[in-house]
C-alpha cells in the first residue's frame, strides 16, 4: 500500500484547482446573483415610477382618469410588475395638483438571506383639464 508521508502530503498540488475553484466560485456566483437581484429591483423601482408618473399626468389632463379610483386602475394597469409582489397606488390632490404614490414590497429571498425592500415613487403634476379653474 503506497502511504504518503507528511512531507510528500504537504508537497502534493493534486486538487489544487478543485480547491481553487470552490473558493473563488463562492464569490463570483454570489457577485452573480447579486447583480441579479439588483436588477431586477431596479427595473421595478423604473416600472414603479413611470406607472405613477404616467397616472398622475393622466390625472392632470383628466380625460383618462377622473377620480382616485380611475387613477389608481390606471396606474395599476400600467405597472409591469415580473416580481411576484403587488404594488399599491394611492392618488390624492395636493397643493402641487394631482399626487400619486406608489408602493412595492420587494423580497430578496437567497438561500438563507430574506430581505424585504420598500421601493416608493411619487409623481404629481398641477391640474391640467378643462374643468380646472
Amino acid at each position: 500500500m503506497n502511504m504518503l508521508s507528511p512531507k510528500r502530503l504537504l508537497r502534493n498540488e493534486r486538487g489544487a484547482a478543485a480547491v481553487e475553484f470552490a473558493i473563488y466560485s463562492t464569490a463570483f456566483f454570489a457577485m452573480l446573483f447579486g447583480g441579479i437581484y439588483a436588477s431586477v429591483a431596479g427595473y421595478t423601482s423604473a416600472r414603479l415610477h413611470a406607472a405613477v408618473e404616467s397616472a398622475a399626468r393622466f390625472r392632470a389632463i383628466g380625460t383618462t382618469c377622473t377620480d382616485a379610483t380611475t387613477t389608481q386602475d390606471y396606474a395599476a394597469t400600467k405597472f409591469h410588475n415580473i416580481t411576484n409582489n403587488s404594488a399599491t397606488f394611492v392618488s390624492t390632490s395636493a397643493a402641487c395638483g394631482n399626487n400619486v404614490t406608489g408602493t412595492i414590497n420587494y423580497r430578496m429571498d437567497w438561500i438563507f438571506v430574506k430581505r424585504t425592500v420598500t421601493l416608493s415613487a411619487a409623481a404629481c403634476f398641477p391640474d391640467q383639464s378643462a374643468t380646472a379653474t
